[in-house]
């Protein structure tokens, strides 16, 4: 049996042999916003897609350049292959985290932002755990067992699945001219 999947536009994928013509946009963001975040144990339905919108957004309040803004919208990109998983489970699976780290690799490759990646890691990082800190505070039950530091942003309010996908591909094509002049790959069928 092939070590394949299959995506939303209906291309093969293998996630352990990633290749760059199997990485399409469309499919992307479809997955995030299919993907709960926190392993779906959130009060609503909040997915990976409007998390990716976030860190985009917060890493472009202080780095105005569009390759490492697309970098983080694409941080998480890797979950559309491989899914998102809970980084204590994560921490734990040096195979998966392997396979994880290959996908994102080619993704950021694929939309030649793997250099503005590694530019801007710590940013995209202090987005992340900010947008975490975010999330925790509006959207997780309350718990006495994790310190979440005061956030000082609006409350956050989640978006349904069409509308975070339609977001996440906007923000992408709205990009994607500014970094490179080749059209992203699309599934012609």
């Amino acid at each position: 049996m092939k070590s394949v999947i299959c995506t939303a536009s209906g291309l093969a994928f293998d996630p352990f042999d990633p290749q760059p013509e199997g990485v399409v946009l469309e499919d992307i963001a479809h997955a995030l916003a299919f993907t709960p975040r926190f392993g779906g144990h959130c009060r609503e339905f909040y997915c990976v897609a409007q998390h990716s919108i976030i860190v985009c957004d917060l890493v472009g309040e202080a780095l105005d350049d569009p390759a490492m803004r697309l970098a983080a919208l694409l941080h998480d990109a890797s979950e559309a292959y491989v899914l998102d998983m809970p980084s204590p489970i994560k921490r734990r699976l040096p195979d998966y985290q392997q396979v994880e780290q290959r996908v994102q690799a080619v993704i950021l490759d694929r939309f030649g932002v793997a250099g503005a990646f590694e530019a801007a890691r710590s940013r995209i990082k202090a987005a992340d755990t900010e947008a975490l800190y975010w999330e925790q505070r509006d959207l997780m039950p309350a718990t006495d067992w994790i310190d979440v530091p005061p956030v000082d942003r609006p409350t956050l309010a989640a978006w349904g699945r069409v509308e975070a996908r339609d977001r996440f591909f906007a923000r992408a094509r709205e990009l994607l001219p500014q970094v490179s002049q080749e059209p992203p790959l699309a599934h012609a069928g």
